[in-house]
């Protein structure tokens, strides 16, 4: 027996649960939004996560506007 882990469109979820009932599938739905979460906590090291963390606590004062920055990117070396 095998095992797969699948991500369904949701337009095309009744046409999948119809077809694994036809070949007799057994299945189990998990909920995507906490393996969507596992996944991001697992993607990034501890030491990561602590950065991230110490980071939410800084001033927002102190944080440079992405666009901003970008534009002056664009404006100085042509990107």
């Amino acid at each position: 027996m095998e095992t797969f882990r699948v991500t369904i469109p949701e337009d095309k979820k009744a046409f999948f649960l119809q077809f694994l009932e036809l070949i007799g599938a057994t299945f189990k739905k998990e909920n995507t939004s906490s393996i969507v979460a596992e996944e991001q906590t697992e993607y990034l090291s501890k030491t990561q996560q602590e950065i991230l963390e110490n980071r939410l606590s800084d001033d927002n004062a102190v944080f440079l506007d992405a666009r901003e920055e970008q534009n002056k990117l664009k404006e100085k070396y042509g990107l």
